[in-house]
C-alpha cells in the first residue's frame, strides 16, 4: 500500500463558459482550452515516459467532432503569445518616445525589474480545424486515449456505439478498429446521454510505456480473469466498463483483431436502478477479527477490490481472493453521491450539500467481507459536482493534501484538507438540532408557498393576456378560415360534419380556449353541438379539427353552423370574480349554412330510383307539410296522384350574373351558373347539354338546367329548372339555389320580368316555406297541392 508519489498529476473541469476546459497540474491551473463548439465531453491522459509530453486533453462535441492538444503544443503557443505580447509593448515604447522623447529618461521597458509574462489564466488556447482527430456522426458522449488506443462513446437510434481507433490516427474519417455495442432498452431510450466508459487492464497485458486516462483502471489478476474469464487475459484484450444514468454496469472485450465491420455486445456486469457516479480500482485495507471483542488483535492486509458506487449511496466493492474467490461485498454511503474518490484507507464523497471524508475499509468477519465506514467528518465545502485528489508527494503512505471541487457554476475550488480537518467540529445540542430541524421547515414551507405565489401570479398574468387575445379577436374579422366537409361515416351511413379551423389571427391562444360549433335545423327545433378543447395551447398557422354528427339525416332542411372560441375562466384562480366555474367567454368567428346541394351526388355515383316506379304524390305533399311520414291518404277527397310526370320548379335571374365573379371563374358559358351551384356536391358533378343531373342520399333523382330567355322588353334572362318526383326535394333544392344566387345577385328583377314567367311553375317564397317546414292542416296541404298543379298543367 505504501507508495512513493513523485509525479505531477493532471486533471481537468469544464469552465462556465460552455467552450472551455480547464486543465491543473496538482492545484495550480495549467491551461484553458476552447473548442469552436460547445463541449460536450472531454478526457484529460498523462503522457508517458518515452515522449516529453506531460498530458493529453481530448475534447468531443455534440456535432461528432474530436478536437486533440497536449502541453507541448500549449507552450509553444502561449510562448509565442508572450513574445507578441512582449513585441507589441515594445512597439508601443517606440511609438511614445516618437511622440514624447523625454519619456525614455521616465521608464524603460527593457530595465523593469518585473518582466511582463502571460499568464494561463490570461491566455486561452483556442483549438481550430486542425486539431480535430476523428469527425464521427453522432455527438461524443464519453472519450478518452489511453493504452494506445482513442475510444469513443456515441449514440445512434436504437443502440449505445464504443468505438476505438489507433491513437496513431491519420485521417478523420477512418473506420473503427472495433465496434461495441449496448441495444437500448427502453429505460435507456430515456436518458440524458450521460454516459461514461472505463478501460480495465491487469499486470498480464502488456502495454509498456503506454500512456493511461484517468479512467484506465488497473486490476490484479484474479479479479480481472473473474470478471473478463481467462480467454481474454490470454488474448491480452483490456475490458471495457460501460454505465448510463439509468444505472448498471456492462463490459465487453477489447478485440483489436477483429474487422472494422465486426462488432461486439456489451454484457451486464453490475444491475441497478441509479446512476453510477465512479467506478475504481482500490487496495482496501482488510481487518480480520478473531474475535469481536475491543482488544482483538488486527492483522493488517490489502485486498484489490473495484468500486462501484450510485447516486443514491447503494455501493458495491468487486472482490476477488484464493480463500473466497469472486464476491460482491454490498454496503451504503449514507448521504446522496455526485462525486467519490478512494485514496488509501480514506473515502472523499461529495454530496452535494457537503464533501465528506471517511475511513474506508474491509473486515472479514463470519467467513465473509463487509465493508466498514468510519469517522466521518465533514470538510466543509457544498456544491461539488466533481472532484479531483491531490496527493501529498512529501509523505510514502497514499495521503491526500487536497481537493479541487468543481461546481456548476464552472469554478475549481482548492479545499487543503488538513487545514479542514484540524478545524474543531460543531457541538449540538439535542435542543439546537430540534430547533435547527424546526427553522429548516419553517424555511421549507416558505419556500412552497412562494412557489405557490409565483404560480398563481404567472397563470393570473397569462389569463389576463388571454383576455387581451379575445378583446383583438372581437374586433377583428376573418382571423380564422373555416373549412367545412360532409362525410359519410361508412358508405351509406349516416352523414357528419368536419370542420377544420386555422388560426390565422398571427397570436398563440392557450390552453384555456377550446373551439365550439353548433349546429342547429330551426324549423324542426333540433341541435347538436361539438367541443375541442385546446390542452396544448394553439400557435399561429395551426389548425384544429373537430366532428359533429348532425341533429337529423333528414337533409331537405338546412343547417345553420355556428363555430366560436370559447375563452374559460380557470377554475385555479379561485379569486376572480366569475359567477361559476363554468362560466366563459365567447367569440363568433364563423357561420355558414349547410343545405341539401352538399348532400346531392352526381347521378353516376349512385344507383338512382327511375322515374317508372311507383308514387304517392298526396303522401309526399303531406309529409313535407306536416314533416312527418304519411302511411295512408288523408282524406279519400283528394285521392293519390298516379302520374309519371315530376315536378318542376323555376327560377328567374338576369343574365347579367354571368359577369359577377362568382360565376365567371367557372366559364363564360350558362354552364358556370351550375358548375358555381354544385361546387357543395359530394363529388364532381358532369354537366351536359345545360343540365346537371343528380341523385339525394337515398337515390331520388334530381336535374337542374339552365336557359337563356329573351323578354319582350329585349332583357335576357337566365330560367333555371329543378326537376324531381320528389316536392320536398325540389323545393330543398330550389331554396339552397336561391340561397347561393342571392351572394351574387340579391335583387330581383321583377319589374324586366313579365307575369307570365313569375307565375308559372313556381311558388312564392312563403308558399314554398309551407311546403317545407310549416305543420299546415289538410287545407293548406291540398291548396298547395292544386297551386303546383296549375302551375305544371299551364
Amino acid at each position: 500500500m505504501a507508495k512513493s508519489q513523485s509525479k505531477s498529476t493532471f486533471s481537468a473541469f469544464l469552465s462556465l463558459i460552455p467552450t472551455h476546459v480547464k486543465v491543473f497540474r496538482n492545484t495550480e491551473l495549467q491551461a484553458i482550452i476552447q473548442i469552436p463548439e460547445k463541449v460536450q465531453s472531454f478526457s484529460i491522459t498523462q503522457g508517458n515516459s518515452s515522449k516529453s509530453e506531460e498530458w493529453i486533453l481530448l475534447v468531443g462535441s455534440s456535432t461528432g467532432k474530436i478536437y486533440r492538444t497536449n502541453d507541448l503544443e500549449y507552450r509553444t503557443q502561449l510562448k509565442q503569445a508572450h513574445l507578441e505580447y512582449q513585441t507589441s509593448l515594445e512597439n508601443q515604447q517606440i511609438f511614445t518616445d516618437l511622440l514624447d522623447p523625454q519619456a525614455s529618461d521616465i521608464k524603460d521597458i527593457d530595465n523593469t525589474e518585473t518582466p511582463v509574462i502571460v499568464s494561463p489564466e490570461s491566455f486561452v488556447h483556442i483549438l481550430s480545424s486542425a486539431h480535430v482527430l476523428l469527425s464521427l456522426k453522432s455527438p461524443i458522449l464519453d472519450l478518452c486515449q489511453t493504452l494506445g488506443f482513442v475510444f469513443a462513446v456515441i449514440k445512434d437510434d436504437d443502440s449505445v456505439k464504443v468505438e476505438s481507433f489507433s491513437s496513431d490516427i491519420s485521417s478523420k474519417l477512418a473506420s473503427p478498429l472495433t465496434v461495441h455495442v449496448l441495444q437500448k432498452r427502453s429505460c435507456i431510450q430515456n436518458t440524458q446521454n450521460v454516459f461514461h466508459l472505463y478501460i480495465l487492464t491487469c499486470d498480464l497485458i502488456q502495454s509498456p510505456n503506454q500512456e493511461r486516462s484517468g479512467t484506465t483502471i488497473d486490476l490484479s489478476n484474479e479479479l480481472f480473469k473473474s470478471i473478463g474469464g481467462e480467454e481474454v487475459t490470454l488474448c491480452n484484450s483490456p475490458l471495457l466498463l460501460l454505465t448510463s444514468d439509468e444505472g448498471s454496469v456492462y463490459f465487453s472485450a477489447l478485440s483489436p483483431h477483429l474487422s472494422s465491420h465486426g462488432q461486439c455486445n456489451f454484457s451486464l456486469l453490475y444491475p441497478t436502478s441509479k446512476p453510477i457516479k465512479n467506478i475504481q480500482s482500490s487496495r482496501i485495507a482488510l481487518r480480520e477479527k478473531t474475535n469481536p471483542g475491543p482488544d482483538s488483535a488486527l492483522d493488517r492486509k490489502v485486498i484489490n477490490g473495484l468500486v462501484i458506487c450510485s447516486s443514491n449511496g447503494d455501493s458495491t466493492v468487486l472482490t476477488c481472493d484464493k480463500k473466497y474467490g469472486a464476491q460482491y461485498v454490498p454496503f451504503t454511503v449514507p448521504c446522496s453521491i455526485n462525486d467519490v474518490k478512494i485514496v488509501g484507507t480514506k473515502m472523499y464523497v461529495s454530496s452535494g450539500e457537503d464533501l465528506l471524508v471517511a475511513d474506508f475499509a474491509l473486515l472479514e468477519k463470519d467467513d465473509k467481507y463487509y465493508v466498514e465506514m468510519d469517522k466521518m467528518t465533514s470538510l466543509k465545502f457544498a456544491g461539488a459536482l466533481k472532484i479531483h485528489c491531490v496527493l501529498d508527494t512529501s509523505l510514502v503512505e497514499e495521503t491526500v493534501s487536497h481537493i479541487l471541487c468543481g461546481t456548476e457554476s464552472g469554478r475549481v475550488s482548492e479545499i487543503d484538507v488538513g487545514l479542514r480537518l484540524k478545524q474543531p467540529a460543531t457541538q449540538r445540542t439535542q435542543e439546537q438540532g430540534r430547533h435547527i430541524k424546526e427553522l429548516l421547515t419553517a424555511i421549507e414551507n416558505c419556500q412552497l408557498q412562494i412557489q405557490r405565489l409565483t404560480c398563481k401570479e404567472d397563470r393570473q398574468k397569462e389569463f389576463i393576456s388571454q383576455l387581451n387575445v379575445a378583446l383583438y379577436l372581437m374586433n377583428s374579422e376573418r382571423l380564422f378560415q373555416c373549412e367545412y366537409s360532409v362525410l359519410q361515416k361508412v358508405k351509406g351511413g349516416d352523414f357528419f360534419l368536419a370542420l377544420k379551423a386555422t388560426n390565422q389571427s398571427g397570436v398563440k391562444l392557450s390552453c384555456d380556449w377550446s373551439l365550439l360549433v353548433n349546429v342547429h335545423q330551426t324549423y324542426i327545433h333540433k341541435t347538436s353541438s361539438g367541443s375541442e378543447k385546446l390542452n396544448m395551447g394553439l400557435n399561429p398557422n395551426e389548425c384544429v379539427h373537430i366532428q359533429v354528427d348532425f341533429p337529423s339525416q333528414d337533409v331537405t332542411v338546412h343547417y345553420k353552423i355556428t363555430v366560436a372560441l370559447c375563452l374559460h375562466y380557470p377554475v385555479d384562480l379561485v379569486d376572480l370574480p366569475v359567477p361559476s366555474k363554468d362560466s366563459f367567454l365567447s367569440i363568433l368567428i364563423d357561420q355558414k349554412t349547410i343545405d341539401i346541394l352538399h348532400f346531392l351526388f352526381d347521378e353516376k355515383c349512385l344507383h338512382r330510383k327511375t322515374f317508372q316506379t311507383g308514387f304517392n304524390l298526396h303522401a309526399a305533399i303531406t309529409e313535407a307539410a306536416l314533416r312527418r311520414p304519411v302511411s295512408s291518404p288523408v282524406s279519400d277527397t283528394v285521392p293519390p296522384n298516379r302520374e309519371d310526370t315530376p315536378y318542376h320548379m323555376n327560377l328567374f335571374r338576369s343574365a347579367t350574373l354571368l359577369q359577377k365573379p362568382e360565376i365567371s371563374v367557372h366559364g363564360q358559358d350558362m354552364d358556370a351558373v351550375l358548375r358555381f351551384l354544385t361546387q357543395p356536391c359530394q363529388q364532381p358533378v358532369n354537366i351536359e347539354n345545360h343540365e346537371a343531373k343528380l341523385v339525394d342520399t337515398t337515390g331520388e333523382p334530381v336535374k337542374i338546367s339552365i336557359q337563356m330567355l329573351d323578354t319582350d322588353t329585349g332583357i335576357s334572362m337566365l330560367k333555371l329548372i329543378i326537376i324531381s318526383r320528389e316536392i320536398t326535394l325540389a323545393a330543398a333544392v330550389r331554396e339552397a339555389i336561391s340561397r347561393y344566387l342571392q351572394i351574387t345577385d340579391k335583387a330581383l328583377v321583377d319589374e324586366h320580368i313579365p307575369k307570365e314567367y313569375l307565375l308559372k311553375g313556381t311558388l312564392s317564397s312563403s308558399d314554398l316555406s309551407s311546403a317545407l317546414i310549416s305543420s299546415v292542416t289538410k287545407g293548406d296541404v291540398v291548396n298547395v297541392y292544386r297551386r303546383l298543379r296549375c302551375g305544371h298543367a299551364e
